[in-house]
Order: C-alpha cells, then structure tokens, then sequence
C-alpha cells in the first residue's frame, strides 16, 4: 500500500454476496489517490455497480475492509446511479431534485424549503440546465435527466465522485457538458467511473481497472489483451491508443 498521505481511499481483500457461497465481488484491493481517474469496465453481471456501492457505503462487505482518508471523507461521496434506475414520476421540479443533495449538510428534520437557491441555479448554469429548473423531472429527455442527477451529487461538495455508466444513452450535448464538468472536478477529486462505452473514456484518466468479480488495475495504455480475454470471458480486441473497446473476436462459438 502506498503512503497514506497520498491515499483517499483503500480497498483491502474486499469481498461481498448476499450469500456467502455466491460472491460478486472476490477479494478486491485497489487504493484511490487524490485526482485519481479510474475507470472500471467488464461485462454486465460482473460486479461493477456492487463495487462502487459498496465504496459508498451503501453495501457492506462480508470480508475485507475499506479505509478512508480522513474518515469524514465516507459521510462525503458523491455517487451518480444510472439516470433509469431514478424514478422520474415522483412530483418534483429539477431544482427540487437538484437541491436534495444539499440535504446531507443539514439535520434531518429540517426544512429544506430554507435552502438557498444561489448555488443550485449557479451550477445548473454550468450544467446547461438553468432554462428548466421549473420543469418536472418526469418530462426530462435521459440527457438532462443525467446532469440533473450530476448537479444533486455535486452540490453536496463531494469528496469523490462515483458514476455508474454516466453516459448511456445520453445526447452528444449530454455527452459534452458531462466530459467538462468532469474535467474540471476532476482538478480538485478523484473520479471513479463504471462504462460500457470506451468514447467516454477521456484522456485525463490514469487509470483503468478490468473487473469480473475479481479486478485488474492498469495505467492507461497499459491494459492486455489477455487481461481483457480473462475477464470477458473470450477474446478482444484492443484499438484506439490502448483504450479496450468490446470488439469480438471470432471465439469458437462461445457467447
């Protein structure tokens, strides 16, 4: 393990399933340093969102530990879930929605009403979103729906930052804004992002981790192609400056 003075967060031997003899994630070690931008790839079932949900908090793991630096930083992580897994029917405004993630920094039972808009609407801005703050978040595209759910991470000043797939399914306006906003985040914390899709993976990240219950960390660039055929399960190919993209390769039948 590496200094902690340079360490957010620390993964040690952490394991987890709802059943002990069915694990999802298998003795998984890995440590987040400051501006740190890791992104997590591997097929679907394979543990990805159980990962980031138990680094924040949300899952507790069977086995091993999570350390964090300072440990206040757990009570400050900013986690995205994927924008179909937020059910827009509840009867709220995207100011409304926007403003729960201010809700953390107060007690429980107070008004939220009491909440200053300034911040909110000053970041919609940068999020392109200040022209629908009025409207409900049942009639928002997926595109807007996503930053939305950006802006209430954000807003509670974060720690670190944790997207499950940020940008699926989203406009290429979507696309653009997300890749600036998290850009300059990223100056100041780490970012630790889950994806399907290698045109998301930006230039600044530093690394890239290959996970199917178990994980593999790589520098950028430095990820194998056998590393990629154990964790998906048959070959892949690897294009575009080292950034894996799921190409197929011809596999004996296997699926």
């Amino acid at each position: 393990m590496m200094n902690k003075t340079n360490t957010v967060i620390e993964i040690h031997n952490v394991s987890f399933g709802y059943r002990p003899n069915n694990l999802i994630l298998k003795n998984i070690s890995f440590t987040i340093t400051p501006r740190d931008y890791l992104v997590i790839i591997g097929p679907n079932g394979g543990g990805k969102t159980t990962l980031l949900r138990v680094i924040a908090g949300l899952l507790t793991p069977i086995r091993g530990k999570i350390t964090y630096h300072p440990p206040s930083l757990e009570k400050k992580i900013g986690y995205v879930p994927q924008f179909s897994n937020f059910d827009q029917n509840v009867p709220l405004r995207v100011l409304d929605v926007i403003k729960m993630g201010n809700l953390k920094k107060y007690c429980f039972l107070s008004p939220s009403r009491g909440l200053s808009d300034k911040e909110p609407v000053e970041l919609a801005k940068k999020l392109k979103l200040d022209s629908i703050l009025d409207k409900p978040v049942s009639e928002l595209s997926g595109g807007q729906m996503q930053r939305v759910l950006i802006a209430r991470a954000i807003i509670g000043d974060p720690g670190i930052l944790l997207f499950d797939e940020p940008t699926a399914s989203i406009d290429s306006e979507s696309r653009q804004i997300f890749q600036s906003v998290i850009h300059e985040l990223n100056q100041h914390i780490p970012i630790v992002m889950v994806t399907h899709d290698a045109s998301a993976i930006a230039q600044e990240v530093k690394h890239i981790a290959c996970m199917n219950q178990e994980l593999y960390i790589h520098d950028v660039g430095k990820v194998s192609e056998e590393t990629l055929e154990k964790v998906y399960g048959c070959p892949v190919d690897l294009i575009a400056h080292g950034v894996p993209h799921r190409v197929l390769k011809s596999h004996n039948g296997r699926r």
